[in-house]
């Protein structure tokens, strides 16, 4: 029995390690540069950097993975677009500390999937969040 606890505790402490977090940000823009492909402008709450990602759904680098797929990639686009709108402070999560770099001093980024995450768990933030994902080449 103390066996299966501790193997329990390792995975549960483990896939927190390796899961993301969310932060809050501004939105301030999001423009189509191509079929269905993004360029997102955003600050987060605390700083006035803007910074750029690229956002598009890379299927060849989440052919194997199920459950980032084009539909969950379209529904973060739609969210993204509302939020915007909006115009209130929201939040961005990220897989791994944050989506891929393109140019550090130029604070530009891409993302190769999208999802929606409800973060239930805490009441004094938005509760759909917007994740980030990217596969390193």
């Amino acid at each position: 029995m103390k066996k299966i606890i501790a193997a329990i505790l390792l995975i549960v402490s483990t896939a927190t390690n390796a899961g993301g977090d969310s932060i809050a940000v501004k939105l301030i823009s999001l423009i189509e540069t191509g079929a269905d492909e993004y360029q997102l402008e955003y600050q987060e709450a605390d700083s006035t950097e803007i910074i750029k990602v690229d956002l598009e759904y890379n299927s060849l680098n989440y052919i194997n993975l199920r459950i980032l797929n084009f539909e969950k990639y379209k529904k973060s686009i739609k969210l993204l677009k509302e939020q915007l709108k909006i115009n209130k402070q929201t939040r961005m999560g990220f897989f791994g500390g944050a989506p891929c770099l393109v140019d550090k001093k130029a604070k530009h980024y891409r993302s190769d999937a999208l999802d929606v995450y409800d973060e239930f768990h805490s009441k004094d933030k938005e509760r759909l969040v917007v994740y980030m994902f990217c596969e390193y080449k």
